[in-house]
């Protein structure tokens, strides 16, 4: 009988690229174990539409061989793809699923190899045919990490792993594998990265030769894969410059020879239009029917039954979207346990905020490898065991009643119940949860919604999945604290800092009260100027910007009231009430940083288009479309809306030392580009900021709609220098600099 295949060792590592599967042959496979159990690395079809590109007229018969070439140009797309939107990308090494048949047998495979081996060694005479056989493939690994310019460590490597040598003198019985081991390991020291070194010294403290062998292959994998990760992090400046006319070419192709490149993802948009959406005009009437059925057809990927095929626009981001449908699922999940929880063990438990968060993440760890549509059934019975815990614990931590046995076993049953698709509560959940989705997606505005009821134990959860302006609010709000507290204001040494009002700054101050609140940041020495107020009208009106600012921020913070200054809209002289508005900013050494947000139509503060670009403090007549926008917050009716409002100017915001945009929201994306991707104009107020020496304009995903791919990758490259702003302890005028 031939003794186990040794395991994979080559140079041909098996990785595993996060992409998922739809053409495969089998030269797309990577180089698996003799075992049979090696890794096959997936690849995406048809994929990304990117404006401009044009296919071919399709030929009317095409070979399955020009098909297939198309698949494998588009799996490449999909790589570069992903190298460039995951700012964390790396290989991993492919490994079975943990308690998998397949992990069972690929590790006892392993292990009667390495049993074996250790069994001819120990033979009189020794049997080396296993040894040469290893040997030669460590000899392989080794070469497979040399760089081209280690010409003489691979003669050297030649020289002293010479198999015709080291054949002899296994023939001879005097070949000692031992110092091959501790040659092999001194060359691993050489070549390894420094996050290796504790690995290599663990080696050389090894003095059993089979488990030494078995940890230069494990070691000699890991190099493998360090090298490739690091080849990657090189090349990915030019990948990413390169990219956006990769992928045109290859989707060309793939449109070369299909007949119809979108057939998918017209089929999936035609199944949510509702040709009966209502709207004043016609024109009105598509916009809301696009709008829905652009957020229903989202929502359905976030629900994919796999009964249809995967929209072809969206194939390089089906693994994304994959992942973030499982978290959602996992979420519905452990709600409904959480809520069946709750009503079973009665009111002891139900406020304790303590025991729901203790029972949330303990939920987390028991389904963290549970896939919710194949195998929640078999991880239900080891939860129910973890929730009765819990709970216990909990109950005898606090003295109250302990669980009675016939509770005891109805909470194990209703825990099991949740594995049924149709579970009342369980629906409920994903019914409540995909409507607070929705309306994150069909929001005008980037402000907080509503946690859905039931749910507040997930809010943090729930926010990482509905993650868009709360990136750019967290990352404002960062940033702010590490401003101030890098100037370490003082009696002496006021912070002077410029802030807006409306819907994309609320999210901003949250964080900055939060971090208050945690002793993170002071604002008693902080001066603010607010942007601008209504003429007219009384400060303690919902809508004015002194009611605004006082209960959503100032009254939370330790800010002295004479040092948060806003315009006052009912002043008898106005003009005079804006000269001393800039006389006031000058006196306080001027605007550290001014905070800003933008409007649809590319204006700051209520500097609308047209507006002089060196404008100060000023009374500004509000246009009719500004009017007819904000009739919104006045119950929909425009009379309501004052006509007048005071403003800083485009000028006093260019005098800040730093300026920072908060930008989120599709209805946005065009200002943004405006901003950004064309030249400085009057009727683009903001676009004034390009002529700023240090100008940072946050924005989320949605907001770059209009830009071009090339624009977003760019910056998207710089998401390290982002990070260090908030993060690092550098210098921060050097890292603004780079900006």
């Amino acid at each position: 009988m031939d003794p186990p295949e040794k395991p994979n060792n080559n140079d041909k590592i098996p990785l595993s690229i996060p992409t998922t599967s739809r053409f495969r042959n089998d030269s797309e496979c990577s180089a698996g174990s003799d075992d049979g159990f090696g890794s096959r690395r997936h690849c995406i079809s048809p994929q990304f539409m990117v404006p401009g590109v044009t296919g071919a007229s399709p030929p009317k018969f095409v070979s399955l061989e020009e098909i297939m070439q198309a698949a494998n140009g588009m799996r490449d797309m999909a790589l570069v793809h992903q190298i460039v939107v995951d700012q964390d990308f790396k290989l991993k090494p492919v490994e079975p699923p943990a308690d998998s048949v397949q992990k069972k047998v690929k590790d006892t495979m392993q292990q009667a190899f390495w049993d074996i081996l250790r069994k001819e060694l120990k033979e009189t005479p020794p049997n080396y045919s296993q040894s040469l056989v290893l040997l030669e493939d460590i000899k392989k690994g080794l070469c497979s990490v040399l760089l081209p310019q280690h010409t003489k460590i691979r003669q050297q490597i030649d020289e002293v792993l010479d198999t015709d040598l080291i054949t002899q003198q296994a023939k001879a019985g005097i070949v000692n594998f031992q110092n091959y081991a501790q040659y092999i390991i001194s060359v691993m020291a050489k070549l390894c990265a420094p996050v290796r070194d504790d690995k290599i010294k663990e080696l050389i403290q090894t003095t059993d030769v089979v488990d030494t062998f078995k940890g230069i292959l494990e070691t000699l994998d890991l190099m493998a894969l360090d090298m490739a990760n690091f080849a990657i992090e090189i090349a990915k400046p030019d990948i990413i410059a390169h990219s956006v006319d990769y992928e045109r070419k290859k989707f060309a192709d793939y449109l070369s020879v299909q007949p119809d490149g979108l057939e998918h993802t017209r089929e999936w948009l035609l199944r949510h239009i509702d040709n009966n959406a209502s709207g004043p005009d016609r024109t009105t009437q598509v916009r809301n029917a696009t709008t829905r059925a652009l957020a229903e057809a989202y929502i359905e990927l976030l629900e994919w039954d796999n009964i249809n095929e995967y929209p072809e626009t969206l194939l390089i981001d089906e693994s994304r979207l994959r992942d973030l449908q499982e978290r959602i699922n996992k979420l519905i999940i452990i709600g409904t346990i959480m809520l069946v929880t709750a009503s079973t063990v009665g009111p002891n438990l139900q406020g304790m905020s303590s025991f729901k968060e203790t029972l949330k993440q303990h939920l987390t760890v028991l389904l963290q490898t549970t896939v919710v549509d194949k195998n929640l059934d078999e991880t239900l019975s080891n939860v129910a065991e973890q929730v009765v815990q819990d709970v216990k614990e909990s109950l005898e931590e606090h003295n109250f009643k302990p669980l009675s046995e016939e509770v005891e076993q109805l909470l194990r049953g209703q825990i099991m119940e949740v594995g049924k698709i149709d579970h009342r509560i369980r629906t409920l959940i994903r019914v409540r949860l995909r409507e607070f989705l929705l309306q994150i997606i069909t929001s005008p505005t980037a402000a907080p919604q509503q946690v859905p009821t039931g749910l507040s134990s997930l809010q943090k959860e729930l926010a990482a999945v509905a993650d868009t302006a709360n990136n750019v609010a967290e990352w404002a709000a960062k940033y702010v604290l590490k401003r101030i507290n890098d100037f370490n204001p003082g009696p002496n040494k006021y912070f002077v800092l410029g802030l807006p009002t409306g819907s994309t700054p609320l999210g901003m101050y949250k964080k900055l009260i939060e971090f208050h609140n945690a002793g993170k940041i002071s604002f008693k020495y902080v001066k603010t100027f607010n942007m601008d107020e209504y003429v007219n009208l009384p400060r303690d009106h919902p809508e004015s910007y002194h009611y605004y600012m006082w209960n959503n921020f100032f009254k939370h913070i330790d800010i002295e009231p004479e040092n948060a200054h806003i315009l006052n809209g009912n002043a008898s002289d106005l003009v005079a009430e804006c000269d001393n508005y800039e006389k006031k900013i000058t006196e306080a050494g001027g605007i550290e940083l001014f905070i800003g947000g933008i409007g649809p139509d590319g204006h700051i503060a209520f500097n609308e288009p047209g507006s002089s670009l060196v404008s100060r403090t000023r009374v500004k007549t509000l246009a009719q479309d500004t009017l007819e926008a904000n009739a919104r917050f006045f119950g929909n009716d425009i009379n309501k809306v004052p006509k007048q409002a005071l403003t800083v100017g485009v000028g006093t915001v260019m005098d800040a030392s730093e300026v920072m945009i908060l930008i989120t929201g599709t209805h946005k994306a065009f200002a943004l580009y405006k901003a950004i991707e064309e030249g400085v104009n009057h009727m683009w107020t903001v676009s004034a900021f390009q002529q700023h020496p240090h100008t940072l304009m946050i924005c989320d995903e949605d907001a770059t709609l209009e830009l071009r791919v090339k624009t977003v990758k760019y910056f998207q490259a710089l998401s390290a220098v982002h990070h260090k702003l908030i993060e690092d302890e550098a210098d921060l005028a050097q890292l603004r600099a780079i900006h």
